[in-house]
């Protein structure tokens, strides 16, 4: 047991495994972009990565092994690099930990007495051998779903609209999170009318695994769906059928590639400026408004307006075909 340095509370990790999945030294550099390369280390120091579980993160490349990571990090550590690598910004992180203690207090991590009286989630106090034998008589599979008094208004309360319920790792919101979904269910009707999302893909079937211990009933276990929001997103997308094709980066590069010889335009138009014009200006303003302006077959303008005939909006006059467009004579006029 560790103590974390930024929360104060107890911290468990699997060292064996965390030895074991450190990879060998490498000479040169990699070709592939670390997972979080675009968070520093101060940063993640002050969000509570220790140097042991830092020192493996930076190996890693993809979701895959951070969701793998989830068996032998630190709880609180990982929900951490979860909540980075779903893009939140390392402020949004750290506002959303909790502050067990004073910002300002400094953390004893050697002081494991009072980080266990920081951490009642997660370690059990007991006075005598009669409060320790009657923990000891309950099934273990139990305090997988126990609903601490304190939360109950979270989850069987009723509310007015959304609600948001904050919490660091180990306070129980993923059970909070199943009593929750328990509470729906029973007073919903239609079947799969429950849904419960998450960020971590490993989790869907250990809710799924609660959910059954917390209702006997299949008739209400029919009206929930627990899924990963990726899979959510990719039904939504393909409209629950067929399959999504994703273009890969080196595919888009050729067609832009194609664009610019087709168009013969000048070196500065190359695939990088295309691409970047077409994701955050045209994409950025809509697709039906482009396929509109698409189909009057506006062409792309290679030459700069005076500074008078600019758009306001300051979006790039050169490639915009919604600030103007080319005559024959390589005029530009504006569009009606």
């Amino acid at each position: 047991m560790t103590v974390n340095a930024v929360t104060g509370v107890i911290e468990t990790r699997d060292l064996v495994t965390m030895k074991e999945q450190a990879p060998p030294t490498e000479s040169g550099p990699s070709a592939t972009t670390p997972l979080f390369a675009h968070v520093k280390d101060a940063d993640m120091e002050r969000l509570g990565i220790d140097a042991q579980v830092l020192g493996l993160v930076r190996t890693f490349t993809s979701e895959e092994q951070l969701e793998k990571a989830q068996g032998f990090f630190p709880e609180q550590q990982h929900d951490v690099l979860v909540g980075l690598a779903s893009g939140m910004t390392v402020n949004e992180v750290w506002a959303s930990i909790p502050a067990s203690v004073a910002r300002s207090e400094e953390i004893d991590t050697e002081d494991v007495v009072a980080a266990v009286e920081r951490s009642p989630e997660q370690i059990l106090l007991v006075n005598g051998p009669d409060e320790l034998m009657k923990a000891f008589s309950q099934p273990f599979a139990l305090w997988r779903i126990y609903l601490h008094p304190s939360q109950q208004s979270a989850a069987y309360g009723s509310f007015s609209g959304p609600a948001r319920v904050t919490g660091g790792p180990g306070t129980g919101k993923t059970v909070v999170a199943l009593h929750r979904t328990k509470h729906l269910a029973e007073h919903a009707a239609a079947e799969k009318s429950v849904l419960v999302t998450t960020f971590v893909r490993t989790l869907p079937s250990t809710m799924e695994d609660g959910l059954r211990q917390l209702l006997d009933d299949d008739e209400v276990l029919k009206r929930i769906e627990v899924r990963h929001v990726d899979g959510v997103a990719y039904r939504i997308v393909t409209g629950g059928t067929g399959s999504l094709a994703v273009l890969r980066p080196e595919e888009e590069k050729a067609r832009w590639t194609k664009v610019v010889r087709k168009l013969g335009l000048p070196s500065r138009f190359d695939e990088a400026f295309l691409s970047h014009e077409w994701r955050d200006v045209s994409s950025a303003r809509g697709s039906a408004r482009w396929r509109s302006i698409s189909r009057r077959h506006v062409p792309v303008v290679a030459a700069p307006l005076d500074t008078s005939r600019r758009p306001k909006s300051g979006m790039p006059s050169t490639l915009s075909p919604m600030a103007s467009k080319r005559t024959r004579y390589g005029r530009t006029r504006p569009l009606p």
